[in-house]
């Protein structure tokens, strides 16, 4: 894809490959958290040729097959630090199939960042965006039964949380991961916006209100909503949102809004700056 246009697929939860040049960046390459499925976001026929890993927080829809998609290409992970021990020269990220904070899993090549971190990895710019993870309410038993999950030392939930902003062949692009809105990410400017709409039952995430409030702020050129209508245990649609309307009030405010299929992709004009 040399010169060509740069090319988002969207694959549900924040799962996305992201094409330009030689470079294909996989961020959060985790796993479905529907009970019928269970599978991984981004399908194994898209790993080998994965050149960079970027992982937003331990959750395990986001981080499940992140040291597996490393494997299989050999591509390097950018991470929150906390999920990142060194020992006698070597490199180890925490177990992403364990409940605990494990550091047991070791990768070749792996960088680990705090938030106003910047590092330019194999022809890709990246740097640390502030993120903080919301409470999971989770319903169970058909709303009987009302569970909230917050971070705890130790646990995986939210561990290494952050947002990434990477500069892709000239476009700068902002994934926020799982966070509630943070007044630090006017300072950004992207290009592209991938914005989190499914909080309002669940309250992981913006909701679609403060994710419209965070598009006013960055004003990027174009927004693509994702984490939303996401299966979560026995429901299909675990943090439902209307992303139509979401980019109906996007595009009041004259900015371009993309809304995706599971497995669809755009392109983005480099120069036009538009996308197709």
């Amino acid at each position: 894809m040399r010169g060509r246009d740069l090319r988002i697929t969207y694959y549900g939860y924040n799962g996305f490959i992201i094409e330009a040049d030689e470079h294909k960046i996989a961020v959060d390459p985790g796993a479905n958290l529907y009970i019928f499925d269970l599978g991984p976001v981004i399908p194994r026929k898209e790993w080998r040729d994965v050149t960079h890993v970027v992982v937003t927080h331990a959750d395990p829809d986001h981080y499940w097959h992140a040291d597996r998609v490393a494997a299989a290409s050999g591509a390097p992970i950018i991470c929150g630090s906390e999920l990142v021990e060194r020992r006698e020269g070597k490199s180890y990220i925490v177990y992403p199939r364990s409940g605990k904070a494990r550091y047991d899993t070791e990768v070749a090549r792996v960088y680990p960042m705090n938030v106003g971190d910047a590092a330019h990895i194999d022809g890709v710019h990246f740097r640390a965006l502030p993120a903080f993870h919301g409470d999971l309410k989770i319903s169970l038993l058909f709303g009987l039964i009302m569970k909230t999950v917050k971070r705890e030392p130790g646990e995986l939930f939210a561990m290494g949380e952050m947002g990434v902003l990477m500069d892709v062949g000239g476009v700068r692009i902002a994934n926020l991961g799982d966070s509630v809105f943070r007044p630090e990410w006017a300072r950004m400017e992207p290009d592209i916006l991938m914005v989190p709409i499914g909080g309002g039952a669940i309250k992981n995430t913006m909701d679609e209100a403060d994710a419209l409030r965070a598009v006013e702020m960055i004003r990027p050129s174009l927004v693509i909503p994702c984490h939303y209508n996401c299966g979560i245990l026995f429901r299909k649609r675990g943090n439902p949102a209307d992303a139509e309307s979401f980019k109906r009030r996007v595009e009041r405010l004259d900015i371009g809004c993309a809304v995706l299929e599971l497995g669809e992709s755009l392109t983005y004009g480099r120069a036009e700056g538009r996308a197709a």
